[in-house]
């Protein structure tokens, strides 16, 4: 009991000591439940981003953040105690600034940085606290040779922050590498976070597939995912409108995908050499794609597969 409270506050002290404050612009996605959040990093934050696509960065409340009407004393121990970890979506190396795309959900960070895109909500100071980043491309195969045949990445929602990023990475590692990406959202709007992004010219590369529904049949707090018995990802929608024009996203879908199929073809493709699976989304849709993959294993295809994930 003694080792892991001095670990803990071992672990406490490095993190303040490596914690920056900075001011940063939030703003909600029309349409859906997420939040932009563009932050103005430090150069040695900046250059550790740029070489380890897929960070993550945790993020905690300041007290010169919070609201008025919370104690100081609850205000200080929140600044302290309590950071949630969000995945850099985007990084804008000339401008010096990177993004986190983030979904609002019952806990007391998310809340608040709700509360922060309210243009109404003038009593709040817009400064975030940060540590790291973590994680990331470190502990991944090199893709840049030729010992794999081929990358299939898969993205449930905000899940494409992560896969994004590692798509880009790998085909700026190895351009003649084959590497496809499935993007299943909610609904059309959930992508549009990526079109006013530098690297928005990912959504129009071949090697993305996106997936959307919108039935406007289900709300905010339904699940975004239910598995079906065909081993399919079902999406659903948060509202009837959208703000994007259909045309403006490379949808390829308005029906779900179907995991299965796409993995076979996927594999049949290539040459028979060794595969990379990457997934980054809800566990209904790891558990989809790790049966499917399963598959090819059980026929003694080698594949390396990843899933990315912040569970316990």
């Amino acid at each position: 009991m003694s080792e892991a409270l001095a670990v803990a506050i071992i672990d406490l002290g490095i993190r303040r000591y490596t914690r920056v404050t900075s001011f940063c612009e939030v703003e909600t996605v029309f349409g859906t439940d997420l939040i932009k959040i563009k932050v103005k990093g430090s150069d040695r934050m900046m250059k550790s981003l740029v070489s380890r696509p897929g960070s993550h960065i945790y993020l905690s409340i300041p007290p010169t953040s919070r609201s008025k009407n919370t104690p100081l004393l609850l205000s200080y121990l929140g600044s302290e105690f309590i950071s949630n970890p969000f995945t850099v979506a985007s990084v804008d190396e000339e401008a010096g600034q990177f993004m986190l795309v983030v979904r609002q959900m019952r806990g007391p960070t998310t809340k608040a940085l709700s509360s922060f895109s309210n243009p109404l909500s003038i009593d709040i100071n817009f400064a975030l606290s940060l540590d790291g980043p973590y994680g990331g491309y470190t502990n991944f195969p090199d893709f840049s040779g030729s010992e794999f045949d081929g990358v299939l990445l898969f993205a449930g929602g905000v899940g494409a922050t992560f896969i994004l990023q590692l798509y880009k990475h790998i085909r700026a590692e190895n351009p003649s590498l084959r590497v496809q990406t499935i993007w299943a959202t909610r609904n059309i709007n959930e992508a549009a976070w990526c079109t006013t992004q530098t690297n928005s010219s990912l959504l129009k590369e071949r090697g993305l597939r996106l997936f959307c529904t919108r039935s406007g049949l289900e709300s905010v707090d339904s699940p975004a995912y239910e598995c079906s018995n065909t081993s399919d990802v079902e999406m659903s929608s948060l509202d009837k409108e959208s703000k994007v024009d259909d045309k403006s996203l490379p949808v390829e879908s308005f029906q779900r995908p179907n995991i299965r199929q796409i993995v076979n073809a996927f594999f049949q493709q290539g040459r028979g050499g060794r595969v990379g699976v990457v997934v980054c989304g809800p566990d209904e849709m790891a558990a989809d794609v790790r049966r499917a993959v399963t598959n090819w294993v059980e026929r003694d295809r080698d594949v390396w597969f990843h899933n990315e994930s912040f569970g316990w």
